[in-house]
Order: C-alpha cells, then sequence, then structure tokens
C-alpha cells in the first residue's frame, strides 16, 4: 500500500510538472504572438498613413522697378545731322532703352499687292517679309549710330498699361509686335489705352524701340 502511495505521487508530481511547463509555453507562445501583433499593426499604420502633399511655394512677383531716368523726354543724335525725340524706358551703365515720342507714320502689318479690303480676298499673310519690317528699315535707314531699332512689343507696353505709366501714353494707336500673329495682330489703342487686335492689312501708326549708347544722348 505504501508502495502504491509513493507510485501516485511520484506521477502526480510528473503531472504537475508537465502542466506547469505547458502552460509556461502556452503563455510565452501567447505573449510572443501579441508582440508581433502589435508590430505588425503599427507597421501597417506606418505604411498607410497618408503623405503630406508637397506644397510648391510660388514667389511672389515682385513689381517692375524703373530708373529715375525713366519717362525723362532726350533728344537722340540718330546721326550726325539729325536728333529725334525719345522717352527713356530702361537704362545700363553704358546704354539707354528708349521708345519714341512721335510716330514714324502709319502702316499695315502684313500687305499683299493683290489684297482688296472691301471683299477681303487676296489679303492673306506675307509670312517671308513684313510689311511693316520694311516700313521700319525706309524710315530708319539714315539712323547711323542707333544699335537696335524694332517696335514695341506687347509686354513692353503691358508693363506700361499696369503700372500706369501714363507719362509714355502716346497721342496714337500703334502697332505692337508679337510672334503669334497670323491674321490678326496686335496695337495699342489710344482711345481704350489698352492692347487690341485689328486685322493686319489694316494701318496704324508705327512707335520705334531703340537702345543707343548713352553718348549720343543730349
Amino acid at each position: 500500500m505504501k508502495s502504491d502511495t509513493k507510485v501516485i505521487i511520484v506521477i502526480s508530481l510528473i503531472v504537475i510538472c508537465l502542466l506547469g511547463y505547458i502552460g509556461y509555453y502556452a503563455v510565452d507562445t501567447y505573449n510572443q504572438n501579441k508582440k508581433e501583433t502589435v508590430a505588425l499593426k503599427a507597421k501597417t499604420k506606418k505604411t498607410t498613413k497618408k503623405k503630406t502633399p508637397k506644397v510648391e511655394i510660388i514667389p511672389k512677383e515682385e513689381p517692375k522697378t524703373y530708373s529715375e531716368a525713366f519717362g525723362k523726354e532726350v533728344m537722340i543724335k540718330v546721326n550726325d545731322q539729325e536728333q529725334v525725340p525719345f522717352y527713356i524706358l530702361e537704362e545700363d551703365d553704358n546704354t539707354y532703352t528708349l521708345i519714341s515720342k512721335n510716330t514714324l507714320g502709319t502702316s499695315s502689318y502684313y500687305k499683299s499687292d493683290d489684297c482688296d479690303e472691301i471683299t477681303q480676298s487676296g489679303c492673306e499673310n506675307i509670312t517671308d517679309e513684313l510689311n511693316i519690317t520694311k516700313f521700319l528699315q525706309e524710315k530708319t535707314q539714315n539712323w547711323t549710330n542707333i544699335g537696335e531699332i524694332r517696335i514695341p512689343n506687347t509686354q513692353e507696353i503691358k508693363n506700361l498699361i499696369t503700372y500706369q505709366k501714363a507719362s509714355l501714353y502716346q497721342n496714337c494707336s500703334y502697332w505692337l509686335l508679337d510672334d503669334n500673329t497670323k491674321d490678326l495682330a496686335y496695337y495699342y489703342d489710344n482711345n481704350s489705352r489698352s492692347i487690341l487686335e485689328d486685322k493686319v492689312y489694316n494701318s496704324h501708326d508705327v512707335l520705334v524701340i531703340i537702345k543707343v549708347l548713352k553718348s549720343y544722348v543730349s
């Protein structure tokens, strides 16, 4: 009987040890699984978090600045015998960029020899040579002291309108240079003080922009 009791006690101890080991293993496995689950959730949350969109900061355009000489009327020695009045637009150390005070005359932008302006037949663009360019060359062919001669471009006149430089609003409507000229061309309209479009075979005044050394300014 005592022998049986000892056996039972030994078996009981073995069972208790096994249950303890199994319990410890189960708890350890549960804790490990819990840690892995938490880590996975954290990783998933991090990868699915919305990225903050990158906002591009566009610098604010600074107002155009003009030199103190802007708008001043000066006489330019276009050649050794002739002087022509201009307004100063811009300057650097050695040169002035100026716009003519007076018109050189009137001209169409493009012109066809067979253009009938009443029926508008034959008035297609002559794209190989601008009529206004020929006009400008003829009117300034004796300006031997001038380095650059052209008509004003649209952006230059837009700047004058935007910044209300009224001293340069000549009393005429004149053509403007624009690279996209097709059937219509831009011109500055003196009545509305704005930039409009017109048929290229119509006529407007021609003002000129020049760039000249300061030594020719008086």
